[in-house]
């Protein structure tokens, strides 16, 4: 394994400071990972596979300090009983409890039975950045031999960010429909509190949704059936945008470095959409928007230089600029997380939208819905699962 600058957390980028900024607010974002394993493992060996995981991308167990991440205390392991109710909680206050960057490691670790869940500071790593980092927590666990990898991502120096058509896509986001709908009516003001619905489906309902699917994909199926969702609760003229983030690491190391190096794309709609057309639309247009954005956030730090920054304000629940997040981590092969029998991508808790997300380890994929308690929370959440579960299979 390559591990070289491996030993510092490094400096904090400008795509970390836009989580830093937020976090203490209602803005604040965390996220989960959940992995199941054939017996339930020593807490004592977990931890000795974190503190090997956390020499190796440092970041998780970093603590802010000016412009920098420096190196802290390696987590501490919980024990959680092994029951439905406690795995449920995991599932969400776990994910929702706020981190100081100051104090605390950016990262949880809990043991419930055969479960292990991770809840990140998205102002540390991005999730696929903490899918690295799950491999080599794994890869120490099992004792088995890790894959090689690279340390470093420069998004925006790819030959892909500099073409034209990323800057016509440019153009595109700064052209945003100015009306918008609630998708899920606010029952009051923001809070933290968010919940989560999970669909973890078994190997022979995976192979046949990836085989009805086809070309169109689940991600395609889930996106449209999600959207047009929305799109029901339409008041008249407005639109409802889909946010699809886009990893932005090479393509032959999409799981390192840790850190936040992500794009995104967002659709705006005001009529229901095919999932035939919406999967193509996003395969056309992913490739050229992921980096677009990366530069409309350079560009907006550049406009904003020296001006004094007010921070988040409230967020505006009544017509809010994004709709609903559909996240697709795709296909992991299960070489890289060894001793992992199935994983749920519990989601980042977004104030503003529904977050649902896809992911398949080997040959089962899992679905999942968080929703912020003033979206509806639970009750939301399962509504949609059951719909995506009524399309795919």
């Amino acid at each position: 394994m390559r591990s070289a600058g491996a030993s510092r957390p490094g400096r904090i980028t400008a795509a970390d400071e836009g989580h830093l900024a937020a976090v203490g607010s209602i803005w604040s974002t965390n996220y989960g990972l959940e992995f199941g394993l054939e017996s339930r493992p020593a807490a004592r060996d977990v931890a000795a596979a974190l503190a090997a995981a956390c020499a190796l991308a440092p970041r998780l167990c970093s603590r802010a300090r000016g412009r920098r991440w420096v190196p802290g205390p390696v987590p501490v392991v919980e024990e959680v009983e092994d029951s439905r109710a406690a795995l449920h909680d995991l599932r969400t206050s776990f994910v929702d409890e706020q981190f100081d960057p100051r104090t605390d490691a950016p990262l949880r670790v809990a043991v419930s039975g055969s479960r292990i869940v991770l809840a990140c500071m998205h102002a540390v790593c991005d999730t696929p950045g903490l899918v690295g980092f799950a491999s080599h927590l794994f890869t120490a666990l099992s004792a088995t031999t890790a894959p090689e990898h690279g340390t470093r991502a420069w998004p925006m120096l790819h030959r892909e960010a500099w073409r034209p058509a990323v800057f016509r896509e440019l153009v595109e986001l700064r052209r945003r429909p100015a009306v918008h709908l609630t998708p899920f009516p606010a029952t009051g003001a923001p809070v933290i509190g968010s919940d989560a619905a999970v669909w973890s489906l078994t190997a022979s309902e995976t192979e046949a949704v990836l085989t009805a699917a086809g070309r169109t994909g689940p991600m395609g199926i889930t996106a449209s059936t999600l959207l047009n969702h929305c799109l029901g609760q339409d008041r008249g003229g407005a639109f409802a945008t889909l946010f699809i983030p886009a990893n932005l690491r090479p393509r032959e190391q999409p799981w390192w470095p840790a850190g936040n190096h992500i794009g995104h794309l967002l659709l705006d709609f005001d009529a229901p959409v095919a999932a035939a057309e919406l999967a193509a639309t996003i395969r056309r247009r992913l490739e050229t928007a992921r980096y677009a954005a990366r530069w409309e956030s350079l560009a907006a730090r550049a406009r904003n230089r020296g001006r004094h920054d007010p921070g988040p304000g409230t967020p505006e629940l009544e017509q809010p600029p994004i709709s609903i997040n559909v996240n697709n981590l795709g296909r992991i092969d299960e070489s890289l997380l060894p001793g992992v029998t199935d994983m749920v991508f519990l989601g980042s808790n977004s104030p503003l939208y529904p977050v649902v997300t896809l992911l398949t380890l080997g040959s089962r994929m899992s679905v999942c819905a968080r929703v912020r308690e003033h979206h509806g929370g639970r009750a939301v959440a399962e509504t949609l699962i059951d719909q995506v579960r009524r399309e795919l299979l």
